[in-house]
């Protein structure tokens, strides 16, 4: 029994298929989501290689990504934007799920989303408030109970993840990894 709870652990920590895996085919849509964060470039190598087109940081892409380690997320440019995310197949959504890394670990915590939304196809499913925390880096977020939906699943291909605002940095907001749960649509 406990093996088994440590496998369920070991894969992927909630046991729950996530549809907004790039590997599982989701994808971010470039014309909705905000720019990402570049830091100044120090030195002629790191000048050079932004001439070439070749940027420093994480894409979007990331946040689609399983790695969270400490540094392994998408910078998005200022306290407040959002990432478009195309899943692969369309999903009955239990819950959604956003992850910084443990506050006590973080290069800087203020970096976290703190106010979030979660738009379906033009309908607000959720609003959370994220909190750094190094009991709870990963945080459930289950829709709206109150919305117009709450009677039945939630279907949905497209997500924005809207970040309202984050911790306090001011140039960027750091997301490590956001997750769609739930069942698949039979088609």
């Amino acid at each position: 029994m406990i093996e088994g709870a440590l496998n369920r652990y070991n894969n992927d920590r909630l046991g729950k298929t996530d549809f907004a895996l790039f590997s599982a085919g989701a994808r971010i849509i470039p014309g909705l989501t905000s720019l990402s964060f570049e830091p100044p470039a120090r030195g002629l190598a790191q000048r050079l290689w932004r001439k070439l087109g070749m940027v420093s940081s994480h894409s979007p892409t990331t946040v689609l990504d399983p790695d969270t380690h400490v540094g392994e997320c998408w910078p998005m440019r200022g306290s407040s934007g959002q990432v478009a995310i195309h899943l692969a197949q369309p999903v009955d959504v239990s819950d959604f799920a956003i992850e910084h890394v443990a506050r006590s670990i973080a290069i800087d915590w203020r970096s976290a989303p703190r106010q979030v939304e979660i738009w379906g196809y033009l309908t607000l499913l959720a609003s959370h408030e994220y909190a750094p925390s190094d009991a709870s880096a990963l945080q459930i977020i289950r829709p709206d109970t109150d919305s117009e939906h709450a009677d039945r699943s939630i279907r949905v291909r497209t997500i924005i993840l809207k970040i309202k605002s984050n911790w306090g940095h001011p140039d960027h907001t750091c997301i490590y990894r956001f997750r769609v749960h739930g069942h698949p649509v039979a088609i």
